[in-house]
């Protein structure tokens, strides 16, 4: 399977309906953290089958693009999430304590579905806010990186059709800026992986213009709503912990995205859907939110994107079906709404 940027804006297209609903989702966010026991509510460990279970609901969903958004996050001390080689990343247990990268491959390859491979932060995760013009802190993140995609292309990349491409995990505020970090990680995977894509997710607030657009390696550009903690922009930049305060200017902010990306059309434009919420005053305690809003999310972002990716599955959207029912009733609240009105 080859991954088609076409093919994928084509089902989104596709799946605006005669009284203008919006399309339902075509891929997720599957943070490893968010499978570790203890992280979101959960009967218990989080297995191999489990993960099986959760792609096959998945599915089911029409849900069919899959991006694990790190395989390594020493930065939490928690260690890669795949069977690594590099000091770095061995020096940390792998507290789910099985091959996530593998399995979540190996399953998309019977359901003939695509994966998108984050990364990692490394142990900067604030690299792409401030440390792209500090050559101690630029370099050995690119070192690592660049050692972590050569490990996955040489494990999974060559063995599993369902490898669909990369994201590259880092956040980030001047799309400029953290091209510095971006350009030469795009660069790498490209002739790595000739034709699979590369996504980046850029923050609440992105600093771009049809140029810097232009000039970033990166093939897919997924902005944040930043619905979820009700991001105030700048110059207040706060979370204000209320949905609606982010909701009430969602198009326009959109709108505005996609004015960058007219001029440059080879450039995707994705939505970042955000199911969760927090109620404050830390950002912190993250909980599933209720369907009526992610709804209104989607009717906001639809004009003005080719893609919708949902964050994320773990912990907020959870199958009826599933042993552990991570999240707890919520988040199966929020799955079964959301596949009633996706099966309409």
């Amino acid at each position: 399977m080859v991954v088609n940027l076409c093919l994928l804006c084509a089902v989104a297209a596709s799946n605006v309906s005669a009284d203008d609903s919006p399309p339902a989702a075509q891929a997720t966010f599957l943070d490893p953290g968010a499978l570790i026991h203890g992280i979101y509510p959960g009967k218990r460990p989080v297995t191999e089958d489990d993960v099986r279970a959760e792609l096959d609901a998945l599915h089911e969903l029409g849900i069919d693009t899959i991006v694990i958004t790190y395989v390594e996050y020493i930065h939490n001390t928690w260690g890669a999430f795949y069977e690594s080689s590099i000091d770095e990343l061995t020096a940390h247990p792998n507290l789910l304590k099985f091959d996530l990268v593998d399995v979540v491959l190996s399953q998309a390859d019977k359901n003939d579905q695509q994966v998108l491979l984050g990364i990692g932060r490394g142990d900067d995760p604030f690299l792409t806010y401030t440390g792209c013009d500090d050559p101690d802190r630029l370099e050995p993140a690119l070192d690592l990186a660049k050692r972590v995609i050569r490990e996955l292309h040489e494990k999974y990349a060559t063995r599993y059709e369902s490898f669909g491409g990369w994201y590259l995990t880092h956040e980030c505020r001047d799309i400029a800026y953290a091209s510095r970090y971006y350009n030469p990680l795009a660069e790498l995977c490209h002739e790595l992986t000739p034709g699979k894509p590369v996504m980046i997710a850029p923050d609440g607030a992105p600093k771009a213009d049809a140029d810097s657009i232009a000039a970033c390696k990166a093939d897919i550009f997924a902005y944040q709503d930043a619905v979820g903690a009700g991001f105030v922009p700048p110059p207040q930049e706060k979370y204000s912990y209320d949905p609606e305060v982010r909701l009430k200017g969602l198009a326009e902010v959109f709108e505005r995205y996609a004015a960058w990306h007219a001029e440059n059309p080879e450039k995707r434009i994705w939505a970042t859907v955000e199911l969760w919420q927090m109620d404050g005053p830390e950002y912190t305690a993250a909980f599933p939110a209720e369907w009526f809003r992610v709804r209104r999310q989607l009717e906001a972002v639809t004009p003005h994107v080719e893609g919708i990716i949902f964050y994320e599955c773990g912990g907020f959207l959870e199958s009826p079906e599933s042993e552990v029912e991570s999240g707890g009733p919520a988040a199966v609240r929020l799955f079964n709404a959301y596949r009633a009105w996706s099966r309409e």
